[in-house]
C-alpha cells in the first residue's frame, strides 16, 4: 500500500509498505526517505500518535492514508533561534503557518481525506461474467478499469 507522510516543514515522503509492517520497519524506510533519523521520528494517524509494535493493518492504517511525521528533538531546527538570525526565524514561522493553512483547508474542504475509508471486496457479476469488485463505502462513483470493462464486454 502507498502511505504519504506529511513533514513539519510541509514536505511529503511517499514510502510503498505492507499493511503487516510494523512501526519500526515504517520508521526505517522513512529514515532512508526523508533523513530524519528513527529515535527523532513521531508518526500520528488521524490525530493520535503511533506508539508501540503493532502493525500497520492494527493501527487502522490503509492504503493511501496520509500521515504526520513530527520531528522530536532537543536541537533546533534551522533557523529557529536568533543565532541564525530574524530572516531565518520569519522564514520558519511563515512555513509553519503555510502547513497550518494547508491543514485547515483541507480539513475544510475535503474532511474525508482525514478518515479511514472502509473498503468492501465482494464478488459481482458485469454482463454474466464473475468478477471482483472492490468498493469504497464513500465513493460518489464507481470506476471499471478498461481492461475489465473489455473482458466483460
Amino acid at each position: 500500500m502507498e502511505l504519504t507522510f506529511v513533514d513539519d516543514l510541509g514536505d511529503t515522503h511517499v514510502v510503498e509498505a505492507d499493511p503487516g509492517y510494523g512501526l519500526d520497519s515504517i520508521m526505517a524506510h522513512l529514515e532512508e526517505e526523508s533523513g530524519i533519523p528513527v529515535h527523532e521520528q513521531a508518526i500520528v494517524f488521524n490525530g493520535v500518535p503511533l506508539v508501540g509494535s503493532k502493525t500497520l493493518r492494527e493501527f487502522g492504517v490503509a492504503d493511501k492514508s496520509m500521515l504526520l511525521l513530527r520531528r522530536q528533538r532537543n536541537t533546533p531546527v534551522k533557523g529557529q533561534f536568533a543565532g541564525d538570525g530574524l530572516q531565518g526565524q520569519i522564514e520558519v514561522v511563515s512555513r509553519q503557518r503555510t502547513i497550518m493553512e494547508n491543514m485547515e483547508h483541507a480539513s475544510e474542504h475535503i474532511p474525508k481525506s482525514f478518515e479511514s475509508v472502509t473498503m468492501l471486496c465482494v464478488p459481482a457479476e458485469v454482463n454474466g461474467r464473475p468478477v471482483k469488485a472492490l468498493v469504497n463505502t464513500y465513493a460518489q462513483h464507481t470506476l471499471i478499469s478498461l481492461g475489465c470493462a473489455e473482458a466483460c464486454g
